[in-house]
């Protein structure tokens, strides 16, 4: 039986690239003490379980091409999935929350891209939110838990 080299190092690479570009966002892990962008739809693992940006049902942040009292504010949504129940989470830039508590992790949005610009929407696929994510410990009890 004859194997063909060139096949055969072709599956080798398709085989290690399968878990780097997989279907599923999550990673195994829970993620702390770090800052992750997500897109629609992507999903991160925190001790709480997976956490899942939805949405921007909202945005009136001031276009960057305008002058304007007040920054505006995006609303976030997210889905903390457990094995129990899936609860929707929000989270603002202007106003608050800003934060929240979801078990043993603190959850803070730091921004959401694109700016908007006048004359022009943005589609909801187009979004990504930066989130912070750090382990609190007791003593950070100043923090709501949702």
């Amino acid at each position: 039986m004859r194997i063909d080299l060139q096949w055969l190092m072709g599956a080798i690479v398709a085989a290690a690239l399968v878990p780097a570009y997989g279907c599923n966002d999550s990673p195994t892990a829970p993620v702390t003490d770090s800052e992750v962008t997500l897109s629609i739809g992507q999903t991160v693992r925190i001790a709480a379980g997976e956490l899942t940006f939805e949405q921007v049902p909202e945005d009136s942040r001031c276009p960057v091409d305008v002058d304007c009292i007040w920054a505006g504010d995006a609303l976030v949504v997210l889905r903390l999935r457990s094995d129990l129940s899936a609860t929707p989470v929000e989270l603002h830039t202007g106003i608050e929350p800003r934060a929240t508590r979801l078990g043993d992790t603190l959850v803070e949005l730091i921004g959401v891209v694109p700016q908007p610009v006048s004359d022009s929407t943005i589609p909801q696929g187009a979004y990504r939110a930066t989130l912070r994510l750090t382990a609190i410990s007791q003593e950070q009890e100043e923090v709501p838990a949702e």
